[in-house]
């Protein structure tokens, strides 16, 4: 879904040779720098759980 502008700019650039102006460039760094922020708090607190767990049950 957060991925689809990325993809349709990446696919009008190898198919239609369309222009990559900087800022659609930069706009693309943002994107992808977003998703990873976002899925690296959902890992972190998966491992904050599990180790929680962990020190509970005493493995």
């Amino acid at each position: 879904m957060f991925l689809a502008p990325f993809f349709g700019v990446l696919s009008g650039w190898a198919l239609l040779d369309e222009m990559l102006s900087f800022s659609i460039v930069v706009g693309g760094l943002f994107i992808i720098s977003g998703i990873y922020l976002v899925n690296r708090n959902v890992h972190q607190k998966k491992n904050l759980r599990e180790g929680n767990v962990k020190k509970v049950v005493g493995n």
